[in-house]
C-alpha cells in the first residue's frame, strides 16, 4: 500500500496552492477518458481512494473520476515527479481540466518534472506525439519537453506530488493568488500590451458554428473589426491577440478556455452565445476581464444526440435571429448595417446548414436512436424544414484521381 507523507490528515491541502506528497504510487494509462458523460478511469492509484479529494480529478468541487484499473507495473520512474493529468485531443478540456495543476506546482517546485498519462488508443507516448496545443501549453508555462514524462504503460512513481486543480468545471473559478501567478507569467510572456481595437474570435472554420458565420466575418471586417480564427496560429499568438484587444467578441466555444492561461489581462469581453441561455466559461472569464457580457441573439440550435442519447448541442450549428444580431452589434458600436446584405446572409445560413447536415449524415451519430428525429424537429423550429432531405441524400462520390497522362 502506498504511503502518503507530509500531507494533511484531512486529505485536503491547507490552502488552494499547496502540494500533497505521496510515496510509491502506481500510475495507469487511461482506459476511459472524455467519453460519454466524461468518465475518467486511469492515472494515479491514490491511497485511500474514497477519501481523496484534491488529488483526484474534480468537477463542481467533487471527485468525478473512477478508480483506475490496476495492471502489473512495467516501469519505475527514476526521479520524483509532479502529477499534471491526462493528455487529450480536445483543446478546451486540456486547458480547463488538465492543465490547472502545472502553475501551482511550479510556484512551489520551480524545477518540477511533470508526469502525464493518456489513453493508449490515442498513441500518445511523448510530447512529440501529443497534439500541438499541448506542447504550446507547456511552452507557455516554461516547461521544457525534457521535463515531462508521458506514461504509456503502468508505471510506479516512487515519489509523487500533486497540486489541487486551480479551477474546475462546474463554476469553481480562480483564487486571487492563482491569478497573481498568472499575471506575473503573462507579464513575462507579453509585457504590458496596450489595448486597442475590436477582435472577433470566430468559429467559422469549425463544423459547430453559427450558420452564415463566414458572411458575418466579411461584414465585420468591413465594419472595422479584426476577425481572427485562433486554430490557425500558435497558442502564444492567440493569447497576445486577446490581451491587446480593447474589446474581444468570442463566438462561444473552446477558444474561451485559452483565456484561462492569462491573469487579469482582458479588456472588455463579449460572448456571442451558440446555445440559448448559455453562460459557458463565465466563472473563468469574469475575474480576468474588465467587463463581461453574453449576447444571446435568439440562438436556435440544430443538433442531434450523442451516443448516450443526450442532446449533442456542442456539436450543433446555431441559427441566429438576424434582426437581433444586427441590433446587438450596432449597440456594441459596430456599424454593421451599412455593410450588410440580408439576402447574402440568408443564403449563407442555408448553405452552412446544408453543409452541417451532410456532415451529420456521414457520421455515426445518425444511427443513434432518435437522433434523426431530433435534427428534423430542430430544422422545423428554425424554419429550415425544406432542408430535411439533405439528411437522406447519398454521400458525394470521392473525386476521381486526375490522370497523369496527357
Amino acid at each position: 500500500m502506498p504511503n502518503r507523507y507530509d500531507a494533511p490528515a484531512n486529505d485536503h491541502a491547507p490552502d488552494a496552492m499547496s502540494l500533497q506528497y505521496f510515496d510509491d504510487v502506481p500510475i495507469m494509462p487511461y482506459t476511459r477518458l472524455l467519453g460519454g458523460g466524461s468518465p475518467h478511469e486511469g492515472g494515479p492509484v491514490w491511497p485511500d481512494w474514497e477519501r481523496q479529494t484534491t488529488a483526484r480529478h474534480c468537477r463542481k468541487g467533487q471527485p468525478c473520476d473512477h478508480p483506475p484499473i490496476e495492471l502489473p507495473i512495467e516501469d519505475i520512474l527514476a526521479e520524483p515527479v509532479a502529477w499534471a493529468g491526462p493528455i487529450v485531443p480536445h483543446f478546451g478540456h486540456q486547458i480547463s481540466e488538465f492543465s490547472l495543476r502545472i502553475l501551482p506546482t511550479l510556484a512551489e517546485w520551480p524545477e518540477a518534472v511533470f508526469a502525464f498519462a493518456a489513453n493508449p488508443l490515442r498513441k500518445i507516448t511523448s510530447p512529440a506525439t501529443a497534439p500541438g496545443f499541448f506542447r504550446d501549453i507547456l511552452a507557455w508555462f516554461g516547461v521544457a519537453p525534457e521535463r515531462t514524462r508521458v506514461l504509456a504503460k503502468p508505471t510506479l512513481a516512487p515519489r509523487l506530488c500533486v497540486a489541487p486543480q486551480a479551477e474546475q468545471l462546474g463554476r469553481i473559478g480562480p483564487a486571487p493568488d492563482y491569478l497573481d501567478l498568472l499575471d506575473a507569467l503573462a507579464r513575462q510572456r507579453l509585457g504590458r500590451p496596450v489595448r486597442r481595437g475590436r477582435l472577433y474570435v470566430s468559429r467559422a472554420g469549425q463544423s459547430a458554428r453559427f450558420a452564415g458565420e463566414r458572411y458575418l466575418e466579411t461584414a465585420l471586417v468591413a465594419a472595422g473589426v479584426t476577425v481572427f480564427r485562433p486554430e490557425k496560429v500558435a497558442l502564444a499568438q492567440q493569447l497576445r491577440r486577446y490581451a491587446i484587444a480593447e474589446h474581444v467578441i468570442f463566438a462561444e466555444g473552446s477558444a474561451l478556455h485559452g483565456t484561462q492561461l492569462l491573469g487579469r489581462t482582458l479588456g472588455r469581453v463579449s460572448i456571442l452565445c451558440r446555445r440559448p441561455g448559455s453562460r459557458v466559461a463565465e466563472v473563468f472569464v469574469q475575474p480576468r476581464a474588465q467587463s463581461l457580457e453574453y449576447l444571446d441573439f435568439g440562438a436556435k440550435l440544430i443538433h442531434g444526440l450523442d451516443e448516450a442519447g443526450k442532446a449533442a448541442d456542442s456539436r450543433g450549428i446555431t441559427v441566429l435571429d438576424e434582426a437581433l444580431l444586427l441590433d446587438g452589434l450596432e449597440r456594441l458600436g459596430i456599424p454593421i448595417r451599412r455593410h450588410w446584405d440580408s439576402a447574402r446572409y440568408q443564403a449563407a445560413c442555408v448553405a452552412d446548414t446544408k453543409e452541417w447536415l451532410a456532415h451529420f449524415a456521414r457520421g455515426r451519430r445518425l444511427a443513434v436512436p432518435g437522433a434523426r428525429e431530433r435534427v428534423l424537429a430542430c430544422l422545423a423550429a428554425c424554419g429550415f424544414a425544406a432542408l430535411a432531405p439533405a439528411i437522406d441524400a447519398p454521400p458525394p462520390r470521392p473525386a476521381r484521381a486526375a490522370s497523369t497522362s496527357r
